[in-house]
């Protein structure tokens, strides 16, 4: 009888169903792939069930066969979400919803989670113990007063004794990542590439994972040289340098899958320098991310706003030396650029892209009607999108003719006895 209405009444769904549910929205909000993969096999289990209450809970067969090994073997949401035969029609209509109320967030919080934990428990308990007993806990403890040093904002050199000290004990990434950050936040680039050319060369010759710098240790190297306005080359080499150091190690567990803010850093020192092929190298780092992504090789390198931005920007301050053919191929860049994110696949344009698309226009594209119909067009998008500001009302000043600007803006423009050109934003402005 207290059991009528329990696990075993009709009333319930399947779990099948209620997998396929979770695995929409986990796909309509962008879920991180390990926690989903988590979430979908403590579903699969009775694990967590109270051991009281476990004997009522049925052993289900699922639609497909699917088993826990089948789930640890997918290595992004979109083979999930095949394996559990989710129809892409659902998931898109859920993440319509989803873009509306979404907000930008910050990196994601990538847990430790194994696959062990489900397919060899004990090996992993075996494993996690030893590691808590071993000689590791001596080195947490000084990498704890290396931490709480440098955050003391003491000398960096007082730093430096407590990592060198630690060197028989096998400092781990910690230890090395937090050094790193301390010569960067002090200005010190050189010493932090140093010490990153010293990780990796020692990771490489002992094998050693708990040593391995990982994916913020590079971006925030990256970062500082892209903000350091230093030779944009630099900056492409510490990318380039995991590339190959992938290559070297050829293992999954010395594996650094880099993320979106490491190849948007690297563009964005391109496109701020003076060098002449900078649209070319940012547009080349630009398809590398969209092969990556596609290929389902690095999901995180998918790329948003901020790429598309940064190479728009590249293209906008590029110097044109080549005639029109030199125009038109930056032209080209940009334009196609644009229009990939018009599906909203990688993200919804900003003010910025809209601003720095007209700037765009205006400098390569020379004063006739070809021009005036692209920037009106882009113009119209950016009111569709609700992204208007003064600086593309004031990018549309400099590059359409006044006629045609009258004629855009309606009442909202007036322009003086010297020919200057006031808007109004009091005043109806589209018609």
């Amino acid at each position: 009888e207290e059991t009528r209405y329990g696990y075993d009444s009709k009333l319930l769904l399947s779990k099948t169903q209620v997998i396929r549910d979770y695995l929409e929205h986990a796909k309509a909000y962008d879920g991180y792939v390990k926690n989903v993969k988590y979430v979908v096999c403590e579903m699969m289990t009775n694990r967590r069930t109270p051991s009281n209450l476990s004997s009522f809970m049925p052993a289900e067969k699922f639609s497909r066969g699917q088993t826990i090994a089948d789930v640890c073997k997918c290595t992004s949401i979109e083979s999930l979400c095949n394996i559990w035969d989710v129809s892409r029609s659902s998931v898109d209509s859920l993440a319509s919803q989803a873009d509306s109320g979404k907000e930008s967030v910050g990196a994601v919080d990538m847990h430790n989670y194994d696959d062990r934990y489900f397919l060899d428990p004990e090996a992993l308990r075996k494993e996690q113990k030893e590691k808590d007993n071993g000689p590791g806990k001596e080195t947490e403890m000084a990498s704890a007063c290396n931490d709480a040093f440098i955050n003391s904002g003491r000398s960096i050199r007082g730093s430096d004794r407590i990592l060198e000290k630690m060197g028989k004990r096998l400092p781990n990434s910690v230890s090395y990542n937090n050094q790193i950050c301390a010569y960067v936040k002090n200005g010190n680039i050189d010493e932090a590439l140093d010490l990153l050319s010293a990780v990796e060369a020692k990771c490489v010759e002992t094998g050693n994972v708990a040593i391995r710098p990982n994916v913020s240790t590079y971006t925030l190297v990256i970062k500082a040289l892209s903000k350091s306005k230093v030779n944009p080359q630099r900056t492409q080499d510490a990318l380039d340098r995991i590339d190959a150091l992938n290559d070297i190690n050829n293992s999954d567990s010395l594996r650094i899958d880099v993320d979106c803010a490491c190849y948007n850093a690297v563009m964005d020192a391109w496109g701020w320098s003076s060098a002449p092929d900078k649209v070319q190298r940012a547009n080349k780092l630009f398809h590398r991310m969209l092969e990556l992504y596609k290929s389902e090789s690095n999901l995180q390198v998918k790329p948003n706003i901020v790429t598309l931005n940064s190479l728009l920007n590249a293209c906008a301050f590029a110097r044109v030396k080549g005639g029109e053919g030199h125009a038109a191929a930056l032209l080209e860049v940009a334009t196609n650029a644009f229009e990939m994110f018009a599906n909203g696949e990688y993200g919804s344009a900003n003010g910025l892209t809209y601003f720095t698309m007209l700037k765009i226009f205006s400098k390569f594209l020379p004063m006739n009607d070809d021009r005036t119909e692209k920037m009106k067009n882009t113009f119209y998008q950016c009111c569709e999108n609700g992204c208007l500001d003064k600086k593309v009302f004031r990018q549309l000043e400099k590059g359409m003719p006044v006629n045609e600007l009258k004629l855009l803006l309606g009442d909202g423009l007036s322009i003086g006895s010297a020919g200057n050109v006031r808007m109004d934003k009091h005043k109806k402005t589209i018609g």
